[in-house]
């Protein structure tokens, strides 16, 4: 239920400002595992107001085990992928725990999920950059050919469709669609 959800995320949060990310007990790395944001918890008075509200919705683990399926068929353990909007890194457990990881996961009210995700998966490269700084420069002009962030093998992911704000707020409808 919701309730419940809210609860749990409350605890991921009190795991995370009480114990230092090196002494995480893997009791607590279960329960970070339930993490689901904040997404459609705007009716609970004591959720914080931001953006993750209306946008942060992780992808369910069914749907993740359906993906995992297709890109055993066409990749092989060991393969480099790039995970857009990680959320907690879901993408990497289980059948995806064969392949080598970069995560983006960007939230700039709530760095929860980047926290859980570097916890969860220590040997991923996880970073707190959205997605679109690899193709923008800082003059929020498309880096096109002069792109230099890694390669990946493949990309794995279930997007965020919500608005795009602060930086990225201007490129969009210009090239850049949702």
């Amino acid at each position: 239920s919701q309730k419940k959800q809210f609860e749990i995320n409350k605890q991921c949060k009190a795991i995370l400002s009480s114990t230092p990310p090196n002494q995480i007990t893997e009791e607590q790395k279960a329960i970070l595992r339930q993490y689901e944001g904040s997404g459609g918890q705007s009716t609970n008075d004591e959720a914080e107001s931001n953006r993750g509200m209306l946008y942060q919705f992780f992808t369910p683990r069914k749907m993740i085990s359906k993906v995992q399926d297709i890109m055993s068929r066409y990749l092989k353990p060991g393969d480099s992928g790039l995970e857009p909007s990680a959320g907690v890194g879901r993408f990497a457990e289980g059948e995806g725990s064969k392949y080598n990881w970069d995560m983006l996961e960007y939230n700039p009210d709530d760095n929860t999920a980047f926290q859980i995700a570097r916890i969860l998966h220590p040997d991923s490269n996880v970073s707190d950059k959205a997605f679109e700084s690899l193709f923008v420069d800082s003059k929020n002009r498309s880096v096109g050919d002069k792109y230099k962030a890694k390669k990946n093998n493949f990309i794995s992911g279930n997007p965020p469709y919500g608005e795009m704000s602060g930086k990225f707020k201007a490129i969009e409808g210009k090239g850049w669609n949702r």
